[in-house]
């Protein structure tokens, strides 16, 4: 039985995210924008950027409370405090191709343990944006890697980035600037696309299927 609150979601929305920041706030990410659930009256409170592109996949909040949203136009920094009645969001970033990404259709966010964002694009792509001095960089510069064909990023509670492939596992582990690879091979995957840490385990979907390390 899906939650009367739920139900309220506008109709003929599509939900890619649901993220619970620190103050305890509900936000939506949909392709209607950004939602943020109302306790007070059970509703969903509509917010949207000024351009017709509202797609929202993924929200993320950093330590100093602002809120990251991978969207179908770059990604976007805004605060956690918006106008309660809703409407065109208050943005305070916003990186896009024009700034260095490699694509503007962003899917997923990480951060790891310096503030660094990690961005995966639709094309499979993964950028690194320093939120302190906004300097983007391509993960094949940061890894030597030369090409990495990406389907899922990720944080765990360490701020180490994991990164799904076609074939493999990438832990990235940040420390002080340096950053150190370690390669997880994935026998007979053909694609890796979902994954997530839960005490300790990692759990991923792929085909065929598998079930966790």
């Amino acid at each position: 039985m899906v939650p009367n609150e739920f139900q309220r979601i506008p109709f003929r929305t599509t939900v890619y995210a649901l993220y619970e920041d620190s103050r305890q706030y509900l936000w939506v990410a949909s392709d209607g924008g950004l939602l943020r659930y109302n306790p007070m009256n059970e509703q969903f409170i509509s917010y949207f950027f000024d351009d017709l592109k509202n797609w929202v996949y993924d929200i993320l909040e950093t330590p100093n409370g602002d809120l990251w949203l991978a969207t179908f136009c770059g990604v976007y920094g805004i605060s956690s405090e918006q106008s309660p009645e809703g409407g065109i969001l208050k943005v305070k970033y916003h990186f896009t191709h024009d700034q260095g990404l490699y694509s503007n259709d962003i899917y997923q966010l990480a951060l790891d343990r310096e503030n660094n964002l990690w961005v995966l694009s639709n094309n499979h792509h993964i950028d690194r944006i320093n939120l302190t001095t906004g300097t983007i960089l391509p993960i094949e510069k940061i890894t030597d890697i030369p090409h990495i064909d990406s389907y899922a990023v990720i944080s765990d509670s360490e701020g180490n980035i994991w990164i799904s492939t076609s074939d493999n596992l990438l832990k990235l582990s940040v420390n002080k600037g340096n950053i150190s690879t370690q390669s997880i091979p994935l026998s007979r995957v053909l694609s890796t696309e979902v994954f997530a840490m839960d005490e300790g385990r990692m759990r991923y979907g792929s085909l065929p299927p598998k079930d966790s390390l």
